[in-house]
């Protein structure tokens, strides 16, 4: 009975911290397309890389090549002019587009390193210096290392990217908790006491806020504002207001680890749920004993004999 209380009411809280996750989610989506989170990162992240941080130089020159940009018509004086800026670059298209923006037309290693040499900036002349030395008179491994370089920074941009998203998820996590007063401490509780509400949860096939909201209330999970849940508000129970605000944080802080890990955690317990015992091996009946075939008895001579 404990061990199926326990299962019940992780099913219960992993359900709906995988609700509030897709929301999140969908509203932080919605958010980064509309404000353009993607392109803009992208484009401080490249800025810095070339160390172009008023983006008038060099990252301004790349940004106005087709290889880079293939949507602009490379008129752009500022980085403010860019209009549809990519929220994707393929490294090899970047390492052209930088080999040709500092190469000033060479196409061997050899006048490369030479162009690369009147480079302003130190640190990029460095880098750039120190990869040809290894590449040797290969232009192409040149180029191979160049799009390594810019993937590994663009992995620091990603990093960025997703530390800047997880805020406003957890941010919109704790508006949607406060809204809808889903509290993971309330919550865990009323399931510790009633394990048959999250009975009817299973894993949800579409995969979208909408159904995955309306999945928990058809559950009947203690969430919402009842009238007992309001009074601790009218009454001025500090108490009460302060385990649920810290219920709504637990609940917000649960979109930090994204939808897959939900998702992924809720199937683990469900499984968990559906396995029981092994049946016992059914007991094979014992064969039947075929009967022996008994010889043929000739059949009798014909009265007379052979003639």
């Amino acid at each position: 009975m404990f061990g199926s209380t326990v299962l019940e009411v992780g099913i219960g809280l992993i359900f709906t911290f995988l609700t509030v996750s897709l929301i999140c989610g969908s509203v932080t989506e919605t958010i980064a397309t509309i404000f353009s989170w993607r392109s803009a990162t992208l484009l401080t992240g490249i800025k810095a890389l070339v160390n172009d941080p008023n983006g008038n130089g060099l990252a301004l020159h790349l940004y106005n090549t087709a290889l880079m940009h293939p949507r602009g018509d490379g008129t752009a004086t500022s980085t403010d002019d860019l209009k549809q800026v990519p929220s994707y670059i393929d490294p090899k298209h970047f390492a052209q587009a930088l080999l040709d923006a500092v190469a000033a037309g060479q196409t061997t290693v050899a006048g490369i390193k030479t162009a690369v040499a009147d480079l302003p900036d130190p640190q990029l002349k460095t880098m750039l210096t120190t990869m040809m030395t290894h590449t040797g008179a290969s232009v192409d491994t040149l180029r191979d290392h160049v799009a390594a370089w810019f993937d590994a920074g663009m992995g620091r941009v990603s990093g960025d990217y997703k530390r800047r998203t997880q805020l406003w998820c957890f941010i919109i996590g704790f508006v949607i908790a406060a809204f809808l007063n889903i509290d993971t401490l309330h919550m865990a509780k009323v399931l510790w006491q009633n394990p048959d509400l999250a009975k009817g949860i299973a894993l949800p096939t579409d995969n979208t806020a909408q159904a995955a909201l309306a999945h928990v209330r058809e559950a009947g999970l203690p969430f919402g504002w009842t009238d007992e849940r309001i009074a601790v508000w009218t009454s001025c129970n500090y108490k009460g207001c302060a385990v649920m605000v810290l219920g709504w944080l637990f609940t917000a802080g649960s979109t930090l680890f994204g939808t897959s890990f939900w998702y992924d955690a809720l199937s683990t317990v469900l499984k968990l749920r559906g396995s029981g015992p092994a049946p016992a091996a059914a007991t094979a009946p014992a064969p039947v004993a075929a009967a022996t075939p008994q010889p043929a008895q000739p059949a009798p001579a014909p009265a007379g004999g052979a003639s």
